[in-house]
């Protein structure tokens, strides 16, 4: 064992300050309620849901059959809603099969599946069902097994909205989930039922999809930081392994330090010791800056002025909803004068930092609210118009056109926030107006009205963004093909240089000058629609 490593934790026995949640969790596993747990990034929601599938395998008298999934981590590779329920199907029969539950093929509606302990080799056999097949096969799967095993089938999934972001097609590909996680089998027995994990709220991210009907969560939890008890007890743990009685003591004696800066939160705490350890002297916020910038995304732009005030001076403000929010959180707490504070020293410290940053960005943040808000407007009245002349609408609506609105206007300062601003992009130009033929291919130049258009310089970047930036459409070994270009050409049209984007600025210019091109396309567009008849 080393001292401080950033290790998962499975065995609910090493989670420190969580026992009485994950007593609480058993009940509503028992109970098969569909939960959503919600927490800032980093804080342990991973580190959660894994103890839970420990815990719930290893009970007994556990009515629940848990399986965890992580959709960050295949959100490259698992695009489209089929190809979503034949992940899902792959785990839940490679885990049955290790599991020793599902020894031999079996045909479900009329598909041979055999046992294999990789998921990917369970993959390979049902890679070719139709789309007609595939969700109906997820349900009779789930029933099966649930009746084999007397449980219900419990599908712990993490990092939830990339399932919703980059997975699915669109938020309806829940709805079968949605459906199942309600029905019950003879006996009474509950068939299914889900946890989802993620940084944002349920009943937020139903919002920013207009997609109310999917709001079946009946319990809410929140991962929060360590009371500084158990933050303790955590730090005395990881001094065991240290051999040299000086080196332990002089760490031990970091421990309020720890607890202050890193605010209770787990991670951050063996961040500090480790570097107390190699460095031999106390660390600053920067270790921990990268961090800081995934709690950043994960926050509303009220929530962000809020602690920005509050890291200059701790203040007496009107309760609100973003308050609430920051509090169950942990973000913040009200201190003895009740006044509200930064919980993270480290994170306070990053804040107070950045202020400058931020404020000389202010002017760049209401320009790209601007230029979303005037590129909406144009694809409006290019619909109207359209509709008008009784032409077929070019931007088809869809259930997520607020959360793609939503990644437009966020300010972008890192490269995560640009891959989600690039597919967000790339959706709104590409999908909406369906420039595809249906097999995924690009449409030939003129061969209607609104196709020519994949071929203009703003197409092209941003197509080339979507696939090197990230997101859920990375691709790792990008080559330029059928006329795209490469990044570097994309960003020298762009912003005159081809050097990476690095800094917070160099983000934030890259985003207002493709929202500038994306408004010059969307005028061009809307010239040559005025004048069809």
């Amino acid at each position: 064992m080393v001292a401080f490593a950033q290790i998962e934790i499975t065995d609910p026995e090493k989670l420190f300050g969580r026992k009485e949640l994950i007593t609480k969790l058993v009940v509503l596993a028992n109970r098969h309620d569909n939960v959503a747990i919600i927490g800032t990034r980093r804080f342990g929601k991973t580190c959660l849901l894994k103890c839970m599938e420990t815990k719930l395998r290893q009970d007994e008298n556990s009515k629940s059959y848990p399986i965890y999934f992580d959709f960050k981590e295949v959100g490259s590779i698992i695009k489209g809603t089929d190809e979503v329920y034949k992940y899902m199907i792959s785990i839940i029969v490679s885990r049955l099969c290790n599991d020793k539950h599902f020894t031999e093929e079996e045909t479900i509606r009329k598909i041979t599946i055999k046992p294999e302990s990789d998921w990917e080799d369970v993959y390979e056999q049902i890679k070719d069902v139709s789309a007609v097949k595939i969700q109906g096969l997820f349900e009779k799967i789930i029933k099966f097994f649930s009746e084999l095993l007397d449980k219900t089938i419990l599908l712990l999934i993490d990092e939830y909205e990339y399932l919703f972001k980059y997975s699915f097609d669109s938020p309806t590909g829940f709805m079968r989930m949605r459906t199942l996680s309600t029905q019950s089998l003879e006996r009474g027995l509950r068939p299914f039922s889900f946890w989802i994990a993620g940084a944002v709220s349920w009943d937020y991210l139903c919002t920013l999809t207009g997609s109310g009907e999917l709001n079946v969560i009946t319990t809410t939890e929140t991962i929060t930081p360590l009371t500084k008890e158990d933050f303790s007890l955590m730090w005395q743990s990881e001094l065991e392994p240290i051999e040299d009685t000086l080196l332990k003591t002089k760490i031990a004696e970091n421990l309020e330090f720890a607890y202050m800066k890193s605010g209770g939160v787990p991670f951050y705490g063996k961040h500090i010791g480790n570097y107390i350890i190699k460095e031999n002297k106390q660390p600053d916020f920067s270790i921990l800056k990268s961090y800081f910038n995934e709690v950043d995304t994960s926050l509303i732009l009220e929530e962000k002025k809020i602690l920005n005030n509050l890291a200059k001076l701790p203040k007496n403000i009107k309760d609100s909803k973003q308050i609430i929010n920051l509090l169950n959180r942990g973000i913040i707490y009200q201190n003895n004068n009740k006044s509200y504070e930064v919980s993270i020293g480290f994170y306070k410290d990053y804040l107070i930092a950045t202020t400058k940053d931020e404020e000389q960005m202010q002017s760049i943040l209401l320009e790209s609210h601007k230029l979303t808000k005037t590129i909406t407007d144009l694809i409006e009245t290019i619909n109207n118009t359209l509709s008008n002349k009784r032409k077929p609408l070019m931007f088809e609506l869809v259930n997520d056109s607020s959360s793609l609105e939503n990644d437009l206007r966020t300010e972008c300062h890192t490269k995560e926030q640009f891959a989600d601003f690039a597919s967000s992009l790339y959706k709104t130009y590409f999908e909406r107006t369906k420039q595809n033929n249906k097999k995924g291919e690009r449409l030939p130049k003129g061969d209607h009205g609104k196709s020519k258009y994949v071929y203009s310089e703003f197409a092209k970047c941003v197509d080339t963004f979507r696939h090197t930036f990230g997101g859920g459409h990375l691709t790792q070994n990008f080559t330029t093909t059928n006329g795209q270009i490469s990044k570097a050409d994309a960003l020298e049209i762009l912003v005159g240089s081809k050097n990476e984007p690095h800094t917070a600025e160099d983000f934030s210019k890259l985003q207002i000058a493709l929202l500038k091109k994306f408004e010059c396309e969307l005028n061009k567009i809307l010239g040559e629609v005025r004048k069809t008849r």
